[in-house]
């Protein structure tokens, strides 16, 4: 059937109509792709972070062990290897120093864990997902609560894990993206502040346990003087073998404390924007979230 003059006026306006509603719907749900980006890679970084947050009092003991890894062989004049299993190694610790570390271990990895669940929480919002409930939230307060070492911090992370469990009451949304970011900057702050001393604490633990290393090694090389070739050789390659594990640790400890501050930097960005969805915005979020990348595959790469 052949259209009409007024059926092809209807015709048009329908489409036209259509697309009006297309753009309007469009409009109302502004893509925050680059905010999940972000917050996604951000929640990848405290992912990594367990293995060097356990690896903190293991190198208070192995700083405490190596005098009894080392043995001397009397009947060659020289130092041998001993073979002591690590679980060994630790009960003979008497270090109160190692003890404490362990104890604020704990903490410190909640405090990890919440600033983790806070970002994976912005990244559902960015996504105008619901925040999913996470069992693990009910203990989180209750380990921060233990902290010594993050004593500026242990509010502000109590705070985050209060804020999580009213997000899952009040089943936010993404139109509260933004009053989200700027209630809790002050917060993120101050957890990625303590958690960059706490990472930098065990960069120089780690160089502590290099320079015992060192002077333990050293010291037993020195005694050889040749009389027992092959015992040298496997001593010193102990010993390099040692070296390069401490140094790519102190890389990875580096590179988490480098990805703290983009993630304290890009969420100070997002609480300072007055639109989320802005070039600058998503420009400057684009690039923290590319630097994080290398930085997690590294922490990853060391554990």
């Amino acid at each position: 059937m052949t259209n009409t003059g007024p059926q092809r006026v209807v015709r048009r306006f329908y489409a036209a109509a259509l697309a009006s509603l297309a753009v309007i719907a469009f409009a109302g749900c502004p893509s925050l792709a680059t905010v999940n980006e972000f917050a996604t890679a951000g929640q990848q970084t405290t992912a990594a972070f367990p293995s060097i947050g356990k690896d903190f009092p293991a190198s208070c003991l192995r700083a405490e062990s190596y005098d009894q890894e080392l043995q001397f062989d009397t009947a060659h004049g020289t130092y041998k290897i001993a073979d002591i299993p690590p679980a060994d190694l630790a009960a003979r610790d008497t270090s109160a120093a190692c003890a404490d570390i362990a104890h604020n271990d704990s903490a410190v990895l909640a405090a990890n864990d919440v600033l983790g669940a806070y970002l994976k929480a912005l990244a559902r919002l960015s996504d105008n997902k619901l925040v999913n409930y996470d069992s693990s939230l009910d203990t989180l307060a209750k380990r921060i609560e233990t902290a010594a070492k993050l004593t500026d911090s242990v509010k502000a992370a109590s705070g985050l894990a209060s804020w999580l469990g009213d997000a899952l009451t009040r089943g936010y949304r993404q139109n509260k993206l933004k009053s989200v970011i700027v209630q809790n900057d002050s917060a993120v702050q101050l957890v990625t502040a303590g958690l960059r001393r706490y990472a930098a604490d065990y960069d120089t633990l780690l160089a502590i346990e290099t320079g015992r290393l060192d002077r333990l090694y050293r010291g037993a090389l020195s005694l050889d003087h040749g009389r027992n070739a092959p015992a040298a050789v496997l001593l010193l390659t102990d010993y390099r073998a040692k070296l390069d594990a401490i140094a790519t640790k102190r890389e990875a400890a580096d590179a988490y404390r480098s990805a703290l501050t983009k993630i304290a930097a890009g969420h100070k960005q997002l609480s300072r924007a007055t639109k989320l969805t802005s070039k600058e915005v998503e420009s400057t979020l684009a690039s923290y979230a590319n630097g994080l990348a290398p930085l997690i595959q590294k922490m990853r790469k060391t554990f």
